[in-house]
C-alpha cells in the first residue's frame, strides 16, 4: 500500500524493516562511488567503513532472493510473477539506458562507465541488444559499460528466472539449506578458478557473473523458509538479537584486513559476511523491536528504501557529472545525494509506480 504521495512509502507488513535496509544499502553504494564524503581522509576506520559500501549490492542480492521467493510463492502463475519482476526494474533502466545511448555522440565517448575505454567497448546495436535483453552478463566487456552500475541488473534478471525453477524443488527449509550448501561450494570453486586464472580481466569475468552470487540469493530463499519458524523467538528477543548482531557486525568490520585488488581496497570474504549478516537480520528482524524501529522503520529510512532502486541506478551518472565540477568530497557527496534523491523521487512517481500499476489492470 502506498501512503503519502509527497513522500511515498511502500508497506510490506511485518517485513517493513527490509525497506529500511534497502535504504542503507543504496546509500552505502552511493557513498563509495561519490568518494566517501571526505570520510576517507579523516581516519583509517572511516575509510574502511566507506570502502565497505561495495557490500551494498550483496545486501540487495540477499533481499532479492527473499522477495523473489515470497513473490513467486504468493503468485498463481509464473508469467504473472515474472511480469511483476520485469516491470519492477525494466522501465527506469530502459529510460536511463536509451537516454545515455542517445547522448553518447554528444559526450565524445565519455560515458558514465569507464569500462568502455578499458575494454574497447563500442556503443552499437549489439551492446544495446545485450543490455535490453538482460543478457549482458554473458559479455563482461559490455555488462557495465553504459550506466556504470547496471551489471547487477542482468544478474537480478538471471535469478528472477532461475529461482522459480529451483523453487519447484526447494519447498522447505531443509531443501533450501541444501541449495545454500551447494551455492557456497560453487562460490569457493569459482574463487579457486579465479585465483588460478591468468587473464588480465579475471576479476570482472568472475565477479560480474550470476553464478558468483548464488550463495547470496540462496540465503534469501532460506530466510523465507526460516523466518516463520522463529517468529515467536524474534518477537520476544528482538532487541537482544539486534544488539548481538550489531556487536558481531562491528567485530567483523574491525577484523577485516584491507587488501588491494585492481587498486581498490577490498576485504576478504565480504560477500559471505555481508550476505550472512543480511540473512540474520531478515530472519530475526521484527517490527516490534525498538532498535529496528529506530534505525530501519523511521520515515526517512522507509522513504529512501522505497525509492532505493532509483537511488542505486541514477546516482552514478550524477557522480560523474558533479565530479567534473566539484573537487571537495563532502560537497560532491552532498550534491550527488540531493540530486539523486530528487531524481529518484520523480522516477518513482512517474515511471516505476505507473509501470507497476499497468500490470495490475485486468
Amino acid at each position: 500500500m502506498l501512503k503519502n504521495l509527497a513522500f511515498p512509502i511502500k508497506s510490506y507488513g511485518d517485513t517493513d524493516f527490509v525497506t529500511g535496509l534497502r535504504a542503507y544499502a543504496a546509500l552505502a553504494v552511493m557513498l563509495i562511488h561519490a568518494g566517501g564524503a571526505g570520510l576517507v581522509q579523516l581516519h583509517p576506520l572511516l575509510a574502511q567503513l566507506v570502502f565497505l559500501g561495495q557490500t551494498g549490492v550483496y545486501v540487495f542480492f540477499v533481499i532479492s532472493g527473499f522477495s523473489v521467493t515470497a513473490s513467486y510463492r504468493t503468485t498463481a502463475h509464473f508469467t504473472t510473477y515474472l511480469s511483476k519482476r520485469f516491470m519492477r526494474i525494466a522501465p527506469l533502466y530502459y529510460v536511463l539506458l536509451l537516454g545515455l545511448f542517445l547522448l553518447q555522440p554528444l559526450t565524445n565517448g565519455n560515458m558514465p562507465a569507464s569500462w568502455d575505454t578499458e575494454f574497447g567497448v563500442k556503443y552499437d546495436l549489439y551492446n544495446l541488444f545485450m543490455h535490453l535483453s538482460f543478457l549482458s552478463f554473458l559479455d563482461y566487456k559490455i555488462t557495465n559499460s553504459v550506466i556504470g552500475v547496471e551489471w547487477t541488473l542482468s544478474i537480478e534478471m538471471f535469478w528472477y528466472i532461475l529461482l522459480p525453477l529451483l523453487l519447484t524443488l526447494v519447498t522447505n527449509w531443509q531443501r533450501a539449506l541444501t541449495l545454500l550448501i551447494a551455492s557456497i561450494a560453487l562460490y569457493f570453486s569459482l574463487q579457486c578458478q579465479q585465483e588460478a586464472a591468468t587473464h588480465i580481466h579475471t576479476r570482472h569475468i568472475f565477479e560480474w557473473s550470476p553464478l558468483f552470487y548464488a550463495c547470496a540469493f540462496s540465503l534469501g530463499v532460506l530466510a523465507y523458509y526460516i523466518r516463520p519458524l522463529v517468529s515467536n523467538f524474534a518477537t520476544k528477543h528482538g532487541d537482544k538479537f539486534f544488539i548481538a548482531l550489531l556487536v558481531v557486525g562491528i567485530a567483523a568490520f574491525l577484523s577485516f584486513a584491507p587488501q588491494k585488488s585492481a587498486g581498490i581496497p577490498t576485504y576478504a570474504d565480504t560477500l559471505l559476511t555481508a550476505s550472512a549478516f543480511t540473512f540474520a537480520l531478515i530472519v530475526l528482524g521484527t517490527n516490534q523491536s525498538l532498535l529496528v524501529r529506530a534505525l530501519l522503520l523511521n520515515r526517512a529510512a522507509l522513504y529512501l528504501g522505497t525509492i532505493s532502486y532509483g537511488l542505486y541506478l541514477i546516482h552514478f551518472p550524477l557522480v560523474i557529472f558533479f565530479r567534473g565540477l566539484i573537487e571537495n568530497k563532502t560537497l560532491l557527496f552532498s550534491a550527488v545525494f540531493v540530486t539523486t534523491v530528487l531524481a529518484s523521487h520523480l522516477s518513482y512517481r512517474f515511471i516505476e509506480r505507473p509501470a507497476l500499476k499497468l500490470i495490475k489492470k485486468p
